[in-house]
C-alpha cells in the first residue's frame, strides 16, 4: 500500500477510520458478503427507539426466543458516522456480531449514531460524555427488556472509550465493558502513533513525516486552549483564537475526503466539543475508574489504535485502578474491525471475505457466557492478565 503525504497528514488530522464513508467494495454476486445473516433467525428481532441526552434513537433489539435472565449487550461503533451494523465497505460487523451472540442465548442492542439512519441529531456537536449518556441509556432500555438479565456495552475503537465511560460512572447498571481495538492514552498520542506508523510503512523520509508531525502537535495545543466550547462561543469570547484555529485549518484536513472542504466547517469541527475530546481524552484516565469485569481484545494488524502502544497501557490502568477481573488478549492477525488481515490497513478492508473473525466472535461470547450465563460459557480462570 502506498500513502501519499496527503493522505498521511490527513490521517493525522482526524481520528475518524471513516468506515461508514468509504467506497463501495466489490460485492459477491448475491450483494452480501459470506457472514452476512440473512433471515429468517432462530431469535426475536424488533425496532426500538432509545431516547438518548438530546437524541432520539434508532435501533434495533435481538434477544433468544423465550429467553429467561439472558446476558445482553449494548453494541457502541467506532468513531464517525455509524449505521447501527457499523457498515463497511460492503461488511455489516456489528450485524454479524449482534446475530452471534443472541445465537449463544445473549440479547443486543445496537443503534444508529446521532445524525445517521433514522437517528435524530448531531455527532459532531456532541462530546464523548454526551455519547456516554447515550450508551446509559441504551443500557437501561435493554434491561427493562423481558427476560433480559445483567447487560454490558461492546465497543469498537471510540465505541470502547464510550462503553468505559458509561461503566465508570454506572457500575451499578453496566455490568461489563468488552474493548475492541481499545485506546489506553490520550487521542493525540495514539493519532501521532498511528501517522508515524503509516509513514514507515509506505516508506516516507523521516525528514518529511517529522514536520508533519509538528503541524499536528500544533493543532492540537490550538484545539487544547479552544476547550471544544464551540464556534459560536469561541466568536463571541475569543476571536483572536478563532483567528489563528481558522488560519490552521486552511491547510488542516484539506484534501482529506473524510473531513469537510470548505476551511470555515474545518475550523467549526476542530472547535467543537467531539473533535476536542478525540484528540484529548485519555482512555487510561477512564479505565483506571472503570470496576466492572473488562475484556480487552486488540488485533497484532491493527493500524490504527496500534497494539503495542494501547494494550499495556490498557492492562496498567485497569491494575492501577484496582479492577478485580480483567483479560487483555493481543489476537494474531486480526485488523481494527476484527478482519483476519494481510497488511490491516483500511485499504485492504474492502478486499477481504470476511466480515469478523470467529476466534474473535467466540473469545467475545465465551468470555461473557463465563461470567453472566449464555450458550456461549465454558470454565475458566478470571484472573487479571495480559495474553498474546
Amino acid at each position: 500500500m502506498h500513502l501519499t503525504l496527503p493522505a498521511l497528514l490527513a490521517a493525522a488530522l482526524t481520528t475518524l477510520p471513516a468506515l461508514a464513508q468509504e467506497p463501495p467494495a466489490p460485492q459477491p454476486r448475491s450483494g452480501l458478503r459470506a457472514q452476512t445473516p440473512v433471515p429468517p433467525f432462530p431469535y426475536t428481532v424488533e425496532e426500538r427507539t432509545v431516547e438518548g441526552q438530546g437524541a432520539r434513537l434508532a435501533c434495533t433489539l435481538t434477544r433468544p426466543m423465550d429467553a429467561a435472565a439472558a446476558p445482553g449487550a449494548v453494541l457502541l461503533t467506532v468513531a464517525g458516522p455509524n449505521d447501527r451494523d457499523q457498515t463497511h465497505s460492503g461488511h455489516k460487523p456489528f450485524l454479524v456480531l449482534a446475530d452471534h451472540l443472541t445465537r449463544q442465548g445473549m440479547a443486543t442492542l445496537r443503534c444508529d449514531d446521532r445524525g445517521v439512519g433514522g437517528s435524530s441529531g448531531s455527532l459532531t456537536d456532541s462530546s464523548l460524555e454526551d455519547l456516554a449518556l447515550d450508551a446509559r441509556a441504551m443500557v437501561a432500555a435493554l434491561a427493562r427488556e423481558p427476560g433480559v438479565g445483567a447487560v454490558g456495552v461492546i465497543g469498537n475503537s471510540e465505541g470502547s472509550v464510550v462503553g468505559a465511560l458509561a461503566a465508570a460512572a454506572a457500575p451499578e447498571a453496566v455490568s461489563f465493558v468488552v474493548l475492541l481495538g481499545g485506546v489506553g492514552v490520550e487521542g493525540a498520542a495514539v493519532i501521532g502513533a498511528r501517522l508515524e506508523s503509516q509513514a514507515r510503512q509506505a516508506g516516507v523520509p523521516a525528514d518529511v513525516v517529522g514536520p508533519a508531525l509538528a503541524r499536528f502537535d500544533s493543532l492540537v495545543a490550538i484545539v487544547r486552549e479552544v476547550g471544544g466550547v464551540g464556534i459560536e462561543a469561541l466568536r463571541r469570547e475569543r476571536p483572536e483564537l478563532l483567528a489563528r484555529l481558522s488560519a490552521m485549518a486552511q491547510e488542516a484536513g484539506r484534501g482529506d475526503p473524510f473531513l469537510p472542504q470548505d476551511p470555515a466547517a474545518r475550523t467549526a469541527l476542530f472547535a467543537g466539543p467531539w473533535y476536542h475530546d478525540q484528540v484529548t481524552l485519555d482512555g487510561g484516565a477512564v479505565l483506571e475508574r472503570v470496576r466492572v469485569p473488562v475484556l480487552a481484545l486488540t488485533g497484532s494488524r491493527d493500524r490504527t489504535n496500534l497494539p503495542a502502544q494501547n494494550l499495556p497501557a490498557i492492562a496498567a490502568a485497569l491494575e492501577r485502578g484496582g479492577n478485580p477481573d480483567f483479560q487483555v488478549t493481543e489476537l494474531s492477525g486480526l485488523n481494527h474491525v476484527f478482519q483476519t488481515a494481510r497488511v490491516g490497513g483500511m485499504a485492504e478492508y474492502a478486499t477481504l471475505e470476511e466480515t469478523f473473525s470467529p476466534r474473535a466472535l467466540r473469545a467475545i461470547s465465551r468470555w461473557i457466557g463465563d461470567r453472566f450465563g449464555g450458550a456461549g460459557g465454558r470454565a475458566a480462570g478470571r484472573s487479571p492478565g495480559v495474553d498474546r
